[in-house]
């Protein structure tokens, strides 16, 4: 089972609460019923369009993250 939400942490924004972003229910789901970092990076720089050029976000490595 996968959470509802996954918590972003701002780098240039340390002391500032994290951002809760909701995963839409068709979210691209890889084996093991984890979600793909691209899935994930592409619903971050949706919602943070800022985000697109930051080298933490580019820095995620490829594959699945599992969560359950």
């Amino acid at each position: 089972m996968r959470p509802e939400v996954i918590a972003v942490k701002l780098a240039e924004q340390p002391r500032a609460p994290k951002l809760l972003l909701p995963l839409p229910e068709g979210l691209q789901q890889g084996p093991g019923g984890g979600v793909r970092i691209s899935a994930l990076k592409e619903l971050i720089v949706e919602k943070l369009p800022g985000a697109a050029a930051a080298p933490e976000l580019m820095g995620m490595g490829y594959g699945v993250w599992g969560m359950g």
